[in-house]
């Protein structure tokens, strides 16, 4: 794979959740409260649905990226 400049973006995405996720990895504990939830069964139900989700977008970002 070499790299071309329609790659950029991707990999800049790429980057960010990954350096955010690894940098402040108690973020969606601390958004939790903000968004409203208040009980420790909502907040588990966000943070498995906030998990989940972080592998999809990068795989749907190096897919977009890998097809350009």
């Amino acid at each position: 794979m070499t790299f071309t400049w329609t790659m950029l973006p991707y990999l800049l995405a790429i980057a960010t959740i990954i350096g955010f996720c690894f940098w402040k990895p108690d973020f969606p504990k601390n958004l939790a409260p903000k968004l409203g939830l208040k009980s420790k069964q909502g907040e588990k139900i966000f943070l498995v649905v906030y998990w989940i989700t972080i592998p999809v977008i990068l795989h749907r970002l190096m897919t977009a990226m890998l097809q350009v």
